[in-house]
Order: structure tokens, then sequence, then C-alpha cells
């Protein structure tokens, strides 16, 4: 096999591979990055078919069939060319759309010359084939003729083609986008000028070589189709580094939540404290009766049944308090359960019961019908309520006792339940109405900010609503609606 034939097969398979990468790597990516490279892997065939068609020509011996062949090699220049330009325009994003525009109408153009004429577009006839060979001696052929004056608008395109390329590179350059303007417009570019210079040449009779034009633009395919794969890794590694920022940030809020809600109950410590203490007392109390009775003669049995069932109480009591501070503070992984929102709401307020005492603030609970369920994480709303409670709470600490008053109520409307918390507080202020369920935002010193931001998500989690508005009257009151399970739901 001869060397021109094995380098020019070369060229096209190298081609024809890395067009099959392209539509192969398109299949993948989104619909803008797609476009590029099915814009690309048209290039890539197109020269694979220009590698052959210009081997087809080195080894023909007739006139007639040369003409043809000429025809189908500018038939895929065009499908070089045109996909080049509005690859460039695309990839760097070009301001030159009419230009890219112009160029297109040209290249169509001279198809239409170009297979109005027997010998194409660049002769008006072929007079002979001039026989030459390679520096190792194996022949190859070259067209002799008259040039066709059309030929002087293809000419103009590849003009207008390394106008709009070297815009659109110097564009991208000074945006910043330097790698992709180097490597798409500068390598474009050189390969464009080299084969527009080499065919020319050839066609004109004044340098004796085979065309080259397949040569060129696999140079231009492979740094193509080499910036869209490194763009894509480059991407990936981005995405993956972002995603691996957003779990950090996720961990970061998550942990940021935990301790608002530490912060939060750190605030009834005393009142906690007085909680576990009447149980254990009581525990206590009934286990020194009980080693009473057994020192005496005769032990009571029936009376020791009942210390021990009194202690049995006390135990289970003291135990609901713990597993509901354990289970505020600890990371949990928001299960969802049908709960009763009364029940959620009146296990809550037991935990500040204590802490209500000790500011003399008067509770009222109308909680409605027990059986009115949500589909919800109990953890998720026992930290709604209590950071509702904790507000309310510490807004009438700042008003005489004689009005301190707290009201929790339940309501249903349609499908719809509304908790309604309400004190007689100061209110809240115009200042900081608009930003209450904003991150960080806070009146309070110490606090975090945290406390109804995190309301907000947990009560948007579930489909419902929270919000706040000042009462009549004085006081402010914050309503949260959730949407009801119904009973055969």
């Amino acid at each position: 096999m001869s060397l021109l034939t094995i380098a020019w097969s070369m060229c096209a398979g190298a081609c024809a591979i890395i067009g099959l990468t392209q539509i192969l790597l398109s299949v993948r990516e989104p619909r803008p990055q797609r476009k590029l490279y099915l814009l690309s892997a048209t290039m890539s065939f197109a020269a694979t078919a220009t590698a052959l068609v210009e081997l087809a020509l080195m080894k023909s011996q007739d006139v007639a069939r040369y003409g043809r062949l000429l025809q189908w090699e500018n038939l895929t220049i065009f499908a070089l060319l045109v996909p080049l330009v509005w690859f460039i325009h695309l990839r760097l994003h070009s301001r030159r759309a009419w230009l890219a525009i112009t160029i297109t109408l040209l290249w169509c153009a001279t198809l239409v010359i170009n297979f109005a004429y027997p010998y194409s577009v660049v002769f008006t006839e072929i007079t002979e084939l001039d026989a030459h060979a390679t520096v190792w001696g194996e022949p190859y052929a070259n067209a002799l003729g008259s040039l066709n004056p059309w030929v002087l608008v293809p000419n103009i395109a590849s003009v207008l083609i390394l106008a709009f390329i070297a815009d659109a590179g110097f564009q991208s350059w000074r945006a910043g986008e330097r790698r992709p303007a180097v490597l798409v417009a500068g390598s474009s570019l050189l390969f464009i000028v080299m084969a527009g210079i080499q065919a020319p040449l050839v066609d004109a009779g004044l340098l004796d070589m085979p065309y080259m034009v397949s040569f060129a633009y696999l140079a231009i395919v492979f740094a193509l189709a080499y910036e869209l794969v490194d763009s894509a890794r480059r991407t990936a590694i981005l995405t993956r580094e972002r995603a691996a920022a957003l779990g950090d940030a996720r961990e970061a809020r998550e942990e940021l939540e935990r301790l608002g809600r530490a912060s939060l109950l750190g605030e009834f410590v005393t009142g906690i404290a007085h909680e576990l203490n009447q149980p254990l007392a009581a525990i206590l109390a009934n286990a020194q009766a009980a080693r009473r009775q057994l020192a005496g003669p005769a032990p009571n049995v029936d009376e020791l049944r009942e210390i021990v069932d009194d202690v049995v109480r006390d135990d289970k009591r003291a135990g609901e308090v713990i597993h509901r501070l354990r289970g505020l503070l600890q990371k949990h992984a928001g299960h969802r359960e049908r709960v009763s929102l009364a029940a959620v709401v009146r296990e809550t307020a037991d935990l500040v019961r204590a802490e209500l005492q000790a500011h003399d603030i008067r509770l009222a609970l109308e909680l409605g019908d027990p059986a009115w369920t949500v589909e919800a994480d109990r953890v998720g709303l026992q930290e709604v309520v209590l950071n509702l409670l904790s507000n309310a709470i510490r807004a009438l600490r700042e008003v005489p006792r004689a009005v301190r008053a707290l009201r929790l109520a339940l309501s249903l409307s349609d499908s719809t339940l509304c908790l309604s918390v309400a004190d007689r507080g100061r209110g809240i202020s115009a200042e900081a109405m608009p930003r209450l369920f904003d991150s960080f935002y806070t009146s309070t010193t110490g606090s975090l900010g945290m406390g109804l931001a995190l309301c907000k998500r947990i009560v948007e989690a579930h489909g419902g609503t929270i919000e706040a508005r000042n009462r009549d009257g004085g006081g402010a009151e914050f309503r949260v609606t959730l949407p009801m399970v119904k009973a055969n739901g």
C-alpha cells in the first residue's frame, strides 16, 4: 500500500474517531453544550470525507471524474467551514451573528455555482491532469486548466471567516476567557490560513503537491475536540467541588440549627430541673416508705403495691421529660408519621410549665379535637411550638405581671389546621416585621437569630405557612397552618 494512501486514510480514520467520540459525549450533555458537540462531530465527519476525496483526486486519471471529485470536495469543505463558524459563534459568544449568517449565505451560493459548472467552482475547464511524484517516487495527479472567476465567492467567504474568528477570539480574550480564545480561535486561524494558502497555490499550478486541506482541518478538529473534552472535565471537577461545598454547608447549617435548639432549651434549664425534681423526689419518698414497710414485722402488701405503682408512674413521668429533651437536641432524620397536633402542642407546653409559673404567665390551651392529625415529623413540630413559646415568654417578661397572658389555640378551616400562639407582650416593631423570619436576624441579646428562620423552614417543608401580626390591644400573634390528614386518609 502506498504511503499517500496510508497517510490520508489515517487522517480520515482519526477524524472519524473524533466525530464518533463527540456524538457519544453529546448524549449526556445539556442542550446548549450538546449543540457544540454536534457541530464538532459534523466538522469531524466532513474532514473524514475531505481526506477520502483528496486521496481519490490524487489517484484520478480521468478529467471528468476529477471535476466531479472537486465538486464533492467543495461540498465537504462547506460542511467543515459553516459548522466551524457557528461553533465559534456559540463557544466564544461572538456578537457578530450577522457575519456568521453572511458567511453561511456566501457558501450556499458557492455550492450552487459549484454544481452549476462541470469542473466545480474552481475551474471552468480542466485541460489535463498533470502527473507528479513525491520525493519517494509515488505518483499523484493535479489539474491544469482555466480558473473559474466565481472562485472569488468562496475566497471572499474565507477572508470573512478569518475576520470573524479573529474578532471572536479577541472578544473572548478581553472577556478573560483566554484558554478558549487560544485553543479555538488561535488554532482555527492558523490552520485555515495554511489550507487557504496551499489549496489556491495548487489550483494555480504554482505548488506541486497534493491537496492537504484535510490535514489542516484535522488539526482544527482535534483542537476543538480537546477544548470541549477539557471544558467538560473542568466542569465535572467544579460540579464535584460545588457538591462537596454544598454538603459542607448543609452540615454546617444542620449543626447551627442543632445549636440553636440547644440554646433555646438552655433558657429552660431551671424549669426542666424542676420538672425532673418532682418525680425523682416522689420516687425517693416512695422508696423510703417501702423500706420502712419491709423493715416492719408484717409488711402491708396492698400498701407496697400502691407504692410500687407510684414509683412506676413517677419514673415514666421523668422518662418522658428526658425523652422529649433528647429528641429535641439530637440530630434526627425527620421521620414523618401521623400525629395529633393537639398532643404535640400539649407535650411541648409541659416542657415550659415551670418557666411559665416562674414568671406568672397564665397559659390558656384551646386545642380542639385530639383527632385532628397531620402527617409530620413530631420533633420538628415540637421545635416550632417551643420556639414560638420561647419568643412569647421572652416578650411577656417585659410587661407587668397582671397582663401576662398566653393563649395556644387550634382551629380547623376546610382541610387546614391553624395553630395560633398569641401573647399580650409589646408586639413586633415595624423595623423587625419584614425581617422576622430571616436567618441570623434577632432583636434579642445572646440569641443566634435562627429560631423563626428554622420554624419557617420546618413549616414550609410540611406544606404549611407561618405568619406573624400585631394584635389589637397589644401583643403579637403567630399563626401556623398545616394540611390536615383526614381520619380515613
